[in-house]
């Protein structure tokens, strides 16, 4: 009986825990990649956070030069099922899926633009990407706020005569397939875009254009190539080893 009590212990401790995470539906477009490099094979040794952290602490504002008192606006979510993220970027923890309609204190913007930073009415602070809400054209601009422990990966796009180029959108991945890790990112006015990896994230990883925006500078009234004649970012990727602390440049041809 001894023996048969102890098997049964045994048994009992090789008993796998599995552990299931359900994130909400992030509402962005992901063109599929042209890898067009030949040889190159990412490294998978990105660790992937987990999904839902705790609660997110705020950041303090950088203040603007040359602009008075910020006064915090309200905006509302554009969709179902909005991810309210611990810092900017697809690639972090969601701490609430937020429903449409939900209406959120702007407190701040990261460089480049497409995420805000966010209090919701239950006074939890977080990130939201900029196209999934609505409100806030007649206030003014928010404070630059600079997010701290992340990778920031930063590029820019100019034409042949050194005009930077708006609405150009690029991914960054690690790896291929549905389930590869992947941040994107797409140009501002000053025709430069920036990403934001977790402090995890290393390897190599691929920078690859994949979209342009009918609100491109690129593109006419009717959302047709302005000139005639659709062009593209040369390269088309590029490779890089994290950490990366350089500026990725390409040219739009």
């Amino acid at each position: 009986m001894l023996m048969r009590g102890l098997k049964l212990l045994i048994l009992g401790l090789c008993i796998p825990f599995i552990t299931q995470a359900c994130n909400g539906v992030e509402v962005v477009v992901t063109p599929a990649l042209s890898t067009g490099i030949g040889t190159f094979t990412p490294i998978p040794t990105f660790t992937r956070q987990p999904s839902i952290p705790t609660k997110a602490v705020a950041q303090v504002p950088t203040a603007t030069p040359n602009q008075g008192p910020y006064v915090p606006y309200y905006v509302a979510t554009s969709a179902d099922n909005v991810n309210l993220r611990t810092l900017p970027g697809t690639l972090f923890p969601v701490s609430r899926l937020l429903a449409n309609g939900s209406r959120l204190q702007v407190l701040g913007h990261t460089p480049g633009g497409q995420w805000l930073y966010v209090l919701t009415d239950s006074n939890i602070y977080g990130w939201v990407l900029v196209s999934l809400v609505n409100g806030g054209q007649d206030s003014g601009p928010s404070p630059l706020v600079t997010p701290g422990n992340v990778q920031l990966i930063k590029g820019q796009v100019l034409d042949l005569a050194g005009v930077p180029v708006t609405g150009i959108g690029f991914a960054i991945t690690q790896g291929t397939g549905p389930k590869a890790p992947r941040s994107d990112a797409a140009t501002d006015s000053t025709g430069q875009f920036y990403a934001y990896l977790p402090l995890s994230a290393t390897g190599s990883w691929l920078v690859s254009y994949v979209s342009v925006a009918c609100t491109s500078n690129t593109m006419d009234a009717n959302s047709n190539c302005a000139s005639g004649r659709c062009g593209k970012a040369d390269p088309d990727n590029q490779a890089i080893i994290l950490p990366y602390n350089g500026t990725l440049q390409f040219t739009w041809r």
